[in-house]
């Protein structure tokens, strides 16, 4: 089960996609940086202080005007299997997001029927859309780095 609400309070920065780059701009700075494989990602930054993030709260919600998308899937993750190139649905498990009992503050994985539940479809499906937004952000950071932008 996932918690509705409760999101990682210590981190500094995130990844963002190139369709919410217009919004991003309006409440936060957006930088470049170079992962250990020397690709270029873009980010944008909620804090310069190490596990302090300025907007969210001790209750772990979101004080700013605009939610990341990264922060809509949280804690879920798409990843592909290498071998298979088979896409697979993941979460972090070292968050307190997630529950193996029944809560009434949690969302549950499946319904009664054993099916995904309608709001863990809602994130594959935003998982999947960001699927194809990474390829698009990583053709636009390609063309800065191709005319020496970055």
């Amino acid at each position: 089960m996932v918690r509705a609400c409760s999101l990682p309070i210590g981190l500094m920065d995130n990844p963002i996609y190139l369709s919410e780059i217009k919004e991003i701009a309006l409440y936060f700075p957006i930088f470049f940086t170079k992962d250990n494989n020397e690709e270029f990602s873009i980010k944008c930054l909620f804090s310069l202080i190490n596990d302090h993030n300025v907007f969210i709260n001790k209750k772990g919600n979101f004080t700013a005007l605009y939610l990341p998308v990264y922060f809509r899937c949280f804690p879920f993750v798409i990843a592909t299997n290498e071998k298979t190139n088979e896409k697979l649905l993941c979460f972090r498990t070292n968050t307190e997001l997630l529950k193996k009992a029944r809560d009434k503050k949690y969302i549950p994985f499946f319904d009664k029927n054993g099916q995904l539940s309608d709001t863990l479809k809602d994130i594959m499906q935003i998982l999947n859309i960001l699927e194809n937004e990474k390829d698009k952000t990583r053709n636009a950071i390609n063309l800065l780095i191709e005319h020496g932008l970055i």
